[in-house]
């Protein structure tokens, strides 16, 4: 298995933006589409660590450090990891470690891609480190 993890924040406040104008989306709630980020950090809409609970099949509930400890077990033994932020490194790593072959005939699609994504959006809206929205969601 192989995935690329993303900041945390970074995730959340994207995924937030999105789903505010995204009625198409089964998991649309139009009360985001009022809502500041801060609002939605301190609500009960807000997400509360889906790649930990996703992988310890914990959806709902207190996360404890045992689960933590559990989810990083499962991506040390199972998972090859790749970061957003290195996106191009860790499509190397990848192609490196599934011995994918020559990266050249692929370079212009992988470039493209780095460059326009799936599902780019801009970190210019995320909040400051020291304010209540990201110290919320920090702790969430």
């Amino acid at each position: 298995i192989f995935t690329v993890f993303r900041d945390p924040i970074h995730r959340v406040v994207s995924l937030f933006r999105y789903l505010q104008k995204a009625s198409h989306e089964p998991t649309f709630n139009a009360v985001l589409q009022n809502m500041t980020l801060e609002q939605y950090a301190f609500s009960e809409l807000v997400e509360s660590n889906f790649v930990t609970r996703s992988l310890i099949d914990k959806m709902e509930g207190p996360l404890e450090e045992r689960d933590f400890e559990i989810a990083r077990e499962i991506i040390k033994s199972k998972v090859i990891v790749g970061l957003l932020d290195k996106l191009q490194e860790s499509i190397r790593r990848f192609e490196l470690y599934f011995e994918f072959g020559d990266p050249a005939p692929n370079a212009t699609c992988i470039d493209h891609y780095i460059k326009t994504g799936s599902n780019r959006q801009s970190n210019s809206q995320l909040p400051q480190s020291d304010s209540p929205a990201y110290l919320e969601l920090h702790r969430k």
